[in-house]
Parts: structure tokens; C-alpha cells; sequence
């Protein structure tokens, strides 16, 4: 990037931290893996930990809880519930949206 460590880590001091920024970054996206509709079905949670680079399921579903304030199984399960509740599916995927930006 050109810039020293300590300047990539004042960018990043709004962010708290790059470590804080990466780490939710790699939530949004296990989010995202466990909410879209796949055509396997419900993806494992262990599956989803370790392909967003989590060392074990425990250390990932306690993240996930306090980023998004439920566990990886109850994320899973809403999108598991969302056909039979279009407006539910609709909120969830707006939100995700807005999670990339």
C-alpha cells in the first residue's frame, strides 16, 4: 500500500483497529454465507467458521453473537423461515446489504 504500519493503523483508528475491522468483516461474510439461499441447503456452522478463517466453531459462534446478537444456528434458521415470510427476507437482505457498504 506504500504506507508505514503505524499510518495503515491510524487509517484504520475510526474502524477500531484493523484487527476490529477485519474481524468484521469476516462476520459480515459468514453472515451472508449462512443467510443467502443455497442449493445444499443449510450450510454447516462449522463449515461456514472455518471458510471465513476461524480456528473452531465455539471462538466463531461467540464473534457472531456479539456482532450481530444471536448465534450462527439462529441466523441460519431465519433464512431457513424467510420463504414463509417474504418481508422478513426482504429486512434481513436489505440489512446484509448494508453491511457491505
Amino acid at each position: 500500500f506504500g504506507l508505514s504500519r503505524a499510518t495503515l493503523y491510524r487509517q484504520f483508528a475510526a474502524q477500531d483497529g484493523v484487527q476490529s475491522y477485519i474481524r468484521n468483516r469476516r462476520l459480515a461474510h459468514a453472515l451472508r454465507l449462512l443467510t443467502d439461499a443455497a442449493e445444499g441447503g443449510r450450510p454447516r456452522i462449522s463449515s461456514v467458521a472455518y471458510a471465513t478463517g476461524f480456528s473452531d466453531e465455539k471462538t466463531f459462534s461467540r464473534a457472531f453473537k456479539r456482532r450481530f446478537g444471536c448465534l450462527p444456528r439462529d441466523a441460519a434458521a431465519e433464512r431457513a423461515a424467510a420463504p414463509h415470510h417474504p418481508w422478513a427476507s426482504q429486512t434481513l437482505g436489505d440489512w446484509i446489504q448494508q453491511l457491505g457498504h
